[in-house]
């Protein structure tokens, strides 16, 4: 509904409606920003350095196409000048200010507490985004190590369609060649369990278990096993 600006920037409205009238959108209103709201050190951001060209420009009627040409042409040179006129009332590049809002991010940005080494588990039957998240996920905690437990077949004996789950052997390269595309120089260590809590319960110098929000129960569940082994507990996340 609103191209939202300081009110130098009510200049960009006419480009921005010409391009939204060629493709057959509303046009939209100019809301201008009070300055003296905006929180200190606080900069707008920069016009884009440049515009791709529309799809619609290589077209077979060639009048239509030398309009769309020329009208990208005019919105290209638009907003060179308005880089032009920003970076001067800023003092800043607009490639300073995208390492300037990046440097923020990353700052802003949770840190993740590091563990040397850390277990993961599941089926990984065909990886999937969930598989793949999740293994992400052990690999990005992971400083030195990651073992994985892949569930044999044993263990897939009540499970619906069980037999069209995929060999254990094929499972286990997969997520090994995943991990190693994720973090290479990570060492590791695929193993076929045969149970819920496998090597997790009982080998020491595992440091944390990566779990998703429908396992988390397992992690704990693992922990209490490893305190019958007395074994010190792992960090679940």
């Amino acid at each position: 509904d609103a191209l939202l600006g300081a009110p130098e920037e009510a200049a960009l409205l006419a480009p921005l409606n010409a391009a939204r009238a060629a493709a057959g959108a509303a046009p939209v209103r100019f809301a201008p920003i009070d300055a003296g709201s905006l929180p200190a050190g606080f900069r707008p951001r920069p016009p884009p350095p440049s515009l791709p060209a529309p799809s619609c420009i290589w077209d077979e009627d060639e009048d239509f196409q030398a309009d769309m040409v020329a009208d990208w042409q005019s919105m290209q040179q638009h907003y060179s000048r308005e880089l032009l006129k920003w970076e001067a009332k800023w003092g800043m590049t607009r490639r300073e200010w995208e390492e300037e809002e990046a440097a923020a991010a990353a700052a802003a940005a949770p840190t993740l507490e590091l563990s040397p080494s850390v277990v993961v588990g599941g089926t990984f039957d065909r990886l999937h985004v969930g598989h793949k998240l999740l293994l992400s996920a052990a690999a990005l905690v992971a400083s030195e190590r990651v073992t994985v437990g892949v569930a044999g077949e044993q263990l897939l004996l009540n499970k619906g369609a069980g037999v069209l789950i995929q060999p254990v052997e094929l499972r286990s390269a997969s997520v090994e060649l995943f991990l190693q595309s994720v973090k290479p120089g990570l060492a590791v260590d695929v193993r076929t369990i045969y149970d819920g809590v496998g090597h997790a319960g009982t080998e020491p110098g595992i440091d944390a278990i990566v779990v998703s929000e429908e396992s988390a129960e397992g992690g704990y569940i693992c922990n209490r096993v490893r305190s019958k082994n007395g074994l010190a507990p792992m960090q679940v996340q």
